[in-house]
């Protein structure tokens, strides 16, 4: 420091979440001399790509991803809606050695049927109807590079089939096409249903499932890690406006206590909506109250989704174990409500649920209400 550093911070997991803060701040000293909305700018660009949290969950995943890099093998992203597969693909493909490497993504639910062959493999001129023109297809655009496909249990069977030649051969025909085109593509694909459920349902093909489930990464629900929302919430604030906005730890506890049955994406969202309050009272901390619309995470119609991987599909799925697990499921999610509503006082819970105080504590922590320390410690002092 006495040397002319402006700050320093100390090694951790926790690192990246830090520079983001500290390193604008920095920047902020000699904004005179250099434009810091640049500087914020390629800073922003360096982490986009960076997975977030010091979870051992999120730990494991960044070291996973780092495993693959220089890998050819087709990856399979597994996980609920909004657990950010896009993002960890998007990352397994930043972490190689060429920076101009092609990446291209396209969602197999949101083309219509008759279309999603010409967007993978493109099209020649009068293959169809409104093809005017040669346009060449996602395959092509991503040689030598990846290609992501988004809800891959959304494939049509037809495309199936060609995407299995392209896996296996390296090679395909554009539609209307006899031409066979070679591609050296890395398949990344996601789903947030298992795809065996689509090769019970006779929707998807089982000599592709095995093709591209040659290394599956399972992006973990939020609800399972917690502790990560802080760094989340603040990767967001600074990331969305920059290095001058903040957010208060009581709003971080606040975010804390919610279940997100949207996973990371609604936090995401929430915290764009308080950005919004905030810009409107001309401030630059987010505060509890700029989340003035209380985050539904107890309305039965949202919350269903948690409990969707708990109900019994097939008879023999029955049994007396299942049924406890989906019984303390639901005693969870209303306990981390009331808690919530009660601004984390036990002891007020307690009392509106009719419990003894002592009582409700050796509830909570027998269906671990709030897997994170930091959380539960808050809880008990209340």
């Amino acid at each position: 420091m006495d040397s002319g550093a402006a700050d320093y911070i100390q090694k951790s997991e926790n690192i990246v979440p830090e520079l983001l803060v500290r390193i604008p701040n920095a920047l902020s000293h000699v904004a005179l001399k250099r434009q810091s909305d640049n500087l914020h700018q390629l800073i922003k660009e360096s982490f986009r790509h960076e997975i977030i949290g010091s979870s051992a969950v999120m730990t494991e995943l960044r070291a996973t991803i780092e495993s693959l890099k220089g890998s050819p093998s087709p990856v399979l992203i597994t996980g609920e809606s909004g657990t950010g597969k896009e993002p960890v693909a998007r990352r397994i493909h930043a972490i190689e050695a060429d920076p101009h490497r092609p990446f291209f993504a396209i969602n197999c639910g949101a083309i219509p049927e008759n279309l999603i062959e010409s967007e993978l493999f493109g099209h020649v001129a009068g293959a169809f109807t409104g093809a005017n023109a040669n346009k060449a297809g996602k395959f092509a655009l991503a040689d030598g590079g990846d290609l992501f496909l988004d809800e891959i249990g959304e494939l049509p069977l037809a495309a199936q089939a060609k995407l299995l030649r392209v896996l296996q051969e390296g090679e395909f025909s554009p539609v209307g096409s006899n031409e066979v085109l070679s591609v050296n593509v890395r398949v990344l694909a996601a789903t947030n249903r298992p795809l065996e459920d689509w090769i019970r349902d006779g929707k998807f093909r089982e000599d592709l499932f095995y093709r591209l489930n040659v290394f599956r990464i399972h992006t973990e629900a939020l609800r399972n890690h917690p502790q990560d929302i802080p760094d989340l919430a603040r990767f967001f604030v600074t990331t969305l406006c920059g290095p001058k906005y903040s957010i208060s730890e009581e709003a971080v506890k606040y975010l804390s206590r919610q279940s997100w049955p949207g996973n990371v994406r609604e936090l995401a969202n929430a915290i764009e909506r308080a950005l919004i309050n905030l810009r409107r009272r001309n401030d630059t901390v987010i505060e509890k109250q700029d989340f003035a619309v209380r985050i539904p995470t107890t309305s039965l119609s949202r919350q269903s989704a948690a409990y969707l991987s708990l109900l019994p599909k097939e008879q023999r799925e029955l049994s007396a174990e299942a049924f406890q697990q989906f019984m303390e499921a639901a005693e969870r999610e209303y306990l981390r409500n009331a808690l919530e509503l009660c601004d984390g006082n036990v002891a007020k819970t307690a009392s509106v649920l009719g419990h003894g105080r002592s009582t409700l504590f050796k509830k909570i922590n027998r269906l671990d209400v709030y897997r994170s320390p930091s959380v539960k410690t808050q809880v008990t002092e209340h």
